[in-house]
């Protein structure tokens, strides 16, 4: 027999070495998800905790003394303040927390420390949702959960004289019935339990270096993100979605240049404290709408298309057209977009982007059409005999458009290093580049020529998910664009790139640059890489789609979703009805399982030979053999085979078995063998069914 929880005698025991090893085994497993996080030197002190423990188990060295421990949390605590020293963050505090674990490992010496040291690991298992909330992560965590029941059980074994095999039968079967009585009350707790906001929270950082866009672009800055799987956002459509041309994300907004690096002006809103939005989406959307799962930046940007309408009431949308949260992003969060009154002008490579604002201030004119004085000579007199030959700027822009088609421009993610003056570089010298060279040089071309321009980062294109019917953008994706001021019609869009590289945007990255070879060149084991093989697209697609439905429906799970899936006369008084249903299938629970614990406690109190036995005795009294409770087997086997002569080989044999089972040195050894166990149930089946046979003809019935 054995419980999770042991006697206060046993816990006093030396814990055995193998659990030792469990122990080390089961943080390093609890730690492996955080090794991306922990700076290297911290990384060193782990190996070398886990390794002093692994020394005193094998009885090489032993425990540290006092001014040993002291001097190793000193060590460690200094060295985790000096490594984060750049603030308090999240992640800093989860490296203390495990090198406080990880320490504590060199204090467990009886099984009372081991248990209570698995009890604290259960912690630290939590603190990975801080980080990850994949599917994939809360399985891995799942497993090694289950182990560390296991080797809870392990430890707090009671019975030694049942073989390893059975034992360890006896301890997952444990294991596994305590687990499956507890799932079922995880999620009522989880789908019922009232979804409040906090009175007061504070945005938490990780302190996570991430990747993604920044606040300022230079020529080289957006090709890096090519080379990122990374997964950005996944969008799903109300109805069809728009054509794939038009899967303009619209993030940043460039204003500011300074002849080599484009800046942007806007400052993110300071967030709110005390206030926790709890997301609500709006139901009354049109078929234009879209819902978006956006991945963990940091940020408070969030992406749309032209023209965006706010449908969930986490966003806000500014006076650029740009769509933002009100909180950064340090989970993944969901949002709703709607694209009522959006139209697409008859250019496929222009599209209306803002009609609320369809004049400029002097002060916005002066901003968008602002030039360095100095830098770029060659660009300035190309633009300046230009301006001679098309009066329109219009037409001079064009005109540039069509240069970069016919001209020998190339679109590739291995450009020459440029000069201080990139324009005059790029245009005249290399005439090779990536989305951010075409969209940095054509803006500044345009200023030259007095049209107001701004550059737009974001993202264009992603890829269409069969299996999931959604839309998934990674970094890859990542593109730089450029939108024109036209009086009395608002910004326009203009996309140099698709004058140069169409198959950038009808198609994508992986096919503009296949010639060229260069997608994911740096990250040779990225699946995404190798997506022209069908059966690694198809498993792709199929794991994206189930962690897109987790992400949506388990990380997303608010108030907002809880009372839609509810019934109707659960939404009159929901926080009561919501209460009042979670307690009864607790409670239910809880006494159904009180009830099955009864019935296996009184059904497993005697062992299993003495309950054969007793079914014995049971058969017999049946037939009018008394039974007087101080009866030993062989006084009983007497009165029986007086009684029924023609069983006494069989009594003989039951009574026998039953002594040697139970009474003797080697009985543990016996239990544990199934086939002798049988044997026995056996003879004592055929013994009831004979003398079952005597009642009949007692009573004059006849056997079929």
């Amino acid at each position: 027999m054995f419980s999770l929880f042991s006697s206060r005698i046993t816990l006093r025991r030396p814990v055995r070495t193998l659990d030792i090893y469990g122990l080390v085994f089961m943080f390093s497993a609890l730690l492996f998800p955080h090794l991306d996080r922990v700076p290297f030197l911290l990384s060193v002190f782990f190996f070398l905790i886990l390794a002093w423990r692994i020394l005193i188990a094998l009885g090489k060295i032993g425990y540290p003394k006092s001014y040993q421990k002291v001097a190793a949390v000193v060590v460690t605590s200094l060295s985790c303040f000096y490594l984060f020293r750049s603030g308090v963050n999240i992640n800093s505090a989860a490296v203390f927390f495990m090198l406080a674990i990880a320490l504590k490992l060199l204090e467990v010496k009886s099984k009372n420390d081991a248990a209570n040291y698995i009890i604290l690991n259960f912690y630290f298992c939590a603190t990975l949702f801080l980080f990850e909330q994949g599917i994939l992560w809360v399985m891995y965590q799942f497993v090694v959960l289950a182990g560390m029941f296991y080797l809870l059980a392990r430890i707090n074994q009671l019975n030694a004289t049942v073989s390893g095999a059975s034992r360890k039968r006896t301890q997952i079967k444990s294991v596994f019935k305590i687990s499956l009585f507890t799932i079922p009350v995880m999620l009522v707790m989880f789908f019922l339990f009232p979804r409040v906001a906090p009175l007061w929270s504070v945005p938490l950082k990780t302190g996570e270096a991430r990747t993604g866009l920044s606040s300022s672009m230079a020529p080289g800055s957006i090709a890096s993100l090519a080379q990122s799987d990374e997964k950005v956002f996944r969008v799903n459509f109300e109805g069809e979605p728009p054509p794939r041309s038009e899967w303009y994300w619209r993030g940043l907004i460039m204003d500011t240049f300074n002849g080599r690096r484009w800046f942007t002006t806007e400052f993110d809103r300071t967030p709110v404290l005390g206030k926790l939005i709890d997301v609500k989406l709006f139901d009354n959307v049109s078929p234009e709408a879209y819902t978006v799962v956006m991945e963990v930046s940091g940020n408070q940007w969030a992406f749309g298309l032209d023209d965006p309408v706010v449908a969930s009431n986490n966003i806000t949308i500014d006076r650029h057209g740009l769509v933002r949260f009100y909180q950064p992003v340090y989970q993944p969060t969901i949002y709703r977009l709607d694209r009522a009154g959006a139209k697409q002008g008859e250019d496929p490579q222009r599209g209306r982007v803002r009609q609320d604002v369809l004049s400029l201030s002097d002060r916005d004119y002066q901003r968008y059409t602002q030039t360095t004085r100095l830098g770029n000579p060659k660009t300035r007199e190309w633009v300046a005999e230009l301006q001679k030959t098309y009066e329109d700027p219009d037409a001079l822009l064009q005109a540039v458009l069509q240069m970069f088609q016919r001209d020998n421009f190339f679109y590739s993610l291995n450009p020459p290093l440029l000069s201080e003056d990139f324009v005059d570089d790029f245009l005249f010298n290399s005439r090779k580049g990536f989305c951010a060279h075409y969209a940095g040089s054509f803006a500044y071309l345009a200023r030259l020529a007095g049209v107001p321009a701004r550059v737009v980062a974001g993202y264009q294109g992603g890829e269409w998910n069969e299996s999931g019917e959604y839309i998934t953008v990674h970094q890859f994706d990542a593109h730089a664009w450029v939108e024109l001021w036209r009086e009395g019609v608002g910004w326009q869009r203009v996309d140099p790139t698709a004058y140069v590289s169409p198959s950038r945007i009808e198609s994508g990255l992986q096919e503009a640059v296949r010639e060229e070879g260069s997608f994911l060149q740096d990250n040779l084991f990225s699946p995404a890489r190798y997506n022209d093989f069908q059966l690694v697209r198809w498993v792709r697609w199929q794991l994206d789609s189930l962690n897109y439905q987790w992400q949506k429906w388990i990380v997303g799970y608010n108030a907002d979703v809880q009372e839609g899936l509810l019934p109707a006369w659960m939404k009159k008084d929901i926080v009561f009805a919501l209460v009042a249903t979670m307690t009864g299938l607790i409670t239910l629970f809880a006494l159904a399982f009180t009830g099955w614990s009864w019935y296996q406690r009184n059904r497993h109190h005697y062992p299993v030979m003495v309950r054969l036995y007793l079914r014995f005795i049971r058969s017999c009294q049946s037939v009018g053999i008394d039974y007087s409770g101080h009866e030993g087997p062989l006084d009983f086997s007497r009165k029986v085979k007086a009684t029924l002569p023609e069983q006494t080989e069989l009594v003989d044999r039951i009574t026998q078995d039953y002594i040697r089972y139970t009474f003797s040195p080697e009985a543990g050894q016996i239990l544990s063998r199934q086939q002798e166990v049988k044997a026995f149930k056996d003879k004592v089946s055929r013994f009831s069914q004979s003398v079952y046979g005597k009642r009949l003809k007692k009573f004059g019935v006849k056997r079929l």
